[in-house]
């Protein structure tokens, strides 16, 4: 086990260094590393901040129903919720740093704020929540569940993870010069898929906890996992419930730029994960747990990426004279290792949380 554990921690290390070394270069050469033109502008480290964003949004949420609501099922996995939601969360804003190219706009985003900004009001909402989620670790690793101050950042937490992904999904949604983003159903639509999200997340986070653990599957925490597999199949239908909508809804007027056959393929792939769940044997065991949160954290994140390449390919204006009517786009290797170096802090604070820090509570 021990050899297993430093060879996963050098596995980390190696993936870390080859990011920081991606920062080194963003940080001096500026974006002429990314595949990114006048055109696609949000490429592959956008995609991961939102998916990132999102699912710590969703664990924000999930954290609340033991801390807010009192649902004792929850009441032994809080601490690991809100270790993952600050995970997650170190992940988006690593990549949203990364993806600005350099250090003055990181800083200038704080020395001229605009609070018209919807990207402005969403760093802030993030922020805001990284710090309640702190905060509420922090007095839960002491023991304070009942203070003003803990009661104070369980429900910040909560506040910031329920209008987080609005406001992320309006971002998109305000883009009137882009038919595909413009509208309503973005922010609305991030929300739901931030529950997916969370849900998932935690679903193959504890799976994967106890198979190495080698834990059996009885107990409180199989009870979570089979619950949070049923709030993870009414979410499901409503995600795809959604994107079908949302299809119907654009192809009233013209067919949707994200409306492809692939697209609609890493919809339906959800189906996977939603058919496994109502499955009671399924949702039980616990490479059924692994194999639904595998499958649909990995389809969220392509179709975040697929609806947000759809709103960009298409030149519009000036910029269109003299280019094809669509453009195609590849990341390239820098982009794939800003993704590598996000994930890999977020598997290093949880795999160093799991080691040193009690996250369950101790039986007698």
């Amino acid at each position: 086990m021990k050899a297993r554990y430093i060879a996963w921690l050098g596995l980390l290390g190696a993936a870390i260094l080859a990011g920081l070394f991606t920062a080194f270069r963003l940080f001096t050469e500026g974006h002429e590393i990314f595949n990114a033109n006048d055109v696609v502008i949000w490429t592959l480290p956008i995609g991961a901040y939102v998916f990132f964003a999102l699912t710590s949004s969703g664990l924000g949420l999930l954290s609340a129903l033991p801390l807010l609501f009192g649902d004792k099922l929850y009441q032994s996995a809080a601490k690991r919720i809100v270790m993952l939601g600050i995970a997650t969360l170190l992940a988006a804003f690593i990549s949203i740093g990364l993806e600005l190219g350099s250090l003055n706009h990181i800083l200038y985003i704080f020395l001229s704020p605009n609070f018209a900004s919807p990207i402005q009001i969403m760093g802030f909402i993030y922020s805001a929540e990284l710090v309640c989620l702190l905060v509420k670790f922090w007095r839960m690793m002491a023991g304070d569940l009942d203070s003003w101050l803990s009661k104070l950042a369980g429900l910040g937490s909560f506040v910031t993870a329920l209008f987080g992904p609005l406001v992320l999904g309006s971002v998109f949604g305000i883009t009137e010069a882009r038919p595909t983003f413009f509208g309503s159903f973005l922010p609305i639509l991030s929300l739901v898929i931030a529950v997916v999200s969370g849900l998932a997340a935690f679903l193959l986070y504890s799976a994967v906890v106890h198979l190495l653990r080698g834990q059996s599957g009885q107990g409180v925490a199989q009870e979570q996992t089979a619950d949070a597999g049923k709030k993870l199949v009414f979410s499901l239908f409503i995600t795809l419930l959604f994107y079908l909508l949302w299809a119907v809804y654009r192809a009233g007027t013209s067919l949707p730029e994200f409306a492809t056959d692939a697209n609609f393929s890493l919809a339906l792939i959800l189906l996977a994960p939603f058919l496994m769940m109502l499955v009671p044997s399924l949702r039980a065991a616990r490479w059924g747990q692994v194999v639904a949160g595998v499958v649909t954290l990995g389809s969220i994140f392509a179709l975040h990426m697929s609806v947000i390449l759809a709103g960009q390919v298409r030149p519009m204006g000036p910029k269109a004279e003299g280019m094809p009517a669509v453009l195609s786009y590849t990341p390239s290797l820098w982009e794939y290792l800003v993704l590598v170096l996000s994930l890999a802090v977020l598997l290093l604070v949880a795999t160093l949380a799991e080691r040193y820090l009690r996250l369950e509570p101790q039986t007698s």
